[in-house]
């Protein structure tokens, strides 16, 4: 089930909460996706997406609502499913 909050411009990410593919119990996570393209440091290092999320609190980078949509499926390449989403918006 995935949910969109009142919207207020470009959506940047989304707050989700995910199940681990290989968890039994389907205990759902809490973890934010960025819709942004990640940013480097001059040695490489990414430090934050587009929008100035830090890296360390982004789970993961996805390309476009769609892709939450895909990841909502669970995915034999993928570790985790999305088990529901709110859009977050700039």
């Amino acid at each position: 089930m995935t949910k969109t909050a009142k919207r207020r411009g470009k959506a940047i990410g989304a707050e989700c909460e995910i199940i681990w593919n290989d968890d039994p119990t389907n205990e759902a996570h809490p973890r934010y996706i960025s819709l942004g393209k990640e940013l480097a440091d001059d040695n490489g290092d990414v430090i934050s997406d587009e929008f100035g999320v830090t890296d360390l609190g982004i789970f993961y980078y996805a390309e476009g609502v769609a892709e939450l949509e895909h990841l909502s499926k669970k995915q034999p390449n993928e570790d985790f499913r999305i088990k529901s989403y709110e859009l977050v918006y700039a």
